[in-house]
């Protein structure tokens, strides 16, 4: 099983700690089942907090926690050289062809309404452009042909790179779960990711 565990970076701006502990603990015990995460080499957030989880499952050998269960995107080199996570080493770099790069454009063009997607086109510093087409692959894979299982998020309305995601997901009849905010959401979405878990026949996640 492979799932996206993408959101807003804002989930660490220390407004939301429970959220992040909680966060944590549900990323710490699918890295236990083996479950493959997708996600991008963010700085903080959501992303981070999972490769943070899966890092210390892998190092303590926690159940089938292992380097195969990490699919992290990343648009180029440099990404991977300024992280301090664990195990960036591993991180996927986007094909950078044109024919990859195109199928990522027109995929992106589909989600975004024309505005969004000419006003990061236009931009000197293509910088979110990349994080934009990074986030492709979180969902589709380095073929872009391999769709995730379920994306699992803390995302606030608005735009932003990972509701670009998540437009991927919905245009793919991919389910979403979404965290965001407070333990009442976390309690609703907890019993939607255990459901689905079991029908894969994966147990339930307990958090304590």
């Amino acid at each position: 099983m492979r799932i996206a565990l993408i959101g807003n970076r804002d989930l660490e701006n220390g407004e939301h700690n429970n959220d992040v502990v909680n966060y944590y603990q549900v990323c710490y015990q699918l890295a236990k089942m083996g479950v493959t995460m997708t996600s991008g080499l963010a700085a903080k957030g959501c992303d981070a907090i999972a490769q943070r989880a899966y890092g210390k499952a892998i190092a303590l050998k926690e159940g089938k926690a292992n380097i195969d269960s990490l699919e992290v995107y990343v648009a180029q080199q440099k990404n991977i050289n300024k992280s301090d996570l664990p195990y960036k080493e591993y991180s996927i770099i986007m094909p950078s062809d044109q024919e990859a790069t195109n199928k990522r454009r027109e995929i992106l063009k589909s989600v975004l309404d024309y505005n969004h997607y000419q006003a990061l086109t236009m931009l000197k510093n293509n910088y979110a452009l990349g994080m934009h087409e990074r986030n492709v692959h979180q969902i589709l894979g380095k073929d872009l042909q391999s769709p995730i299982d379920l994306v699992l998020t803390w995302c606030k309305p608005g735009h932003s790179g990972t509701r670009t995601a998540i437009n991927i997901a919905d245009a793919n009849s991919i389910p979403v779960i979404n965290f965001y905010k407070g333990q009442e959401q976390f309690n609703i979405a907890l019993t939607q990711l255990n459901c689905f878990l079991n029908s894969f026949n994966y147990p339930s996640i307990q958090i304590l």
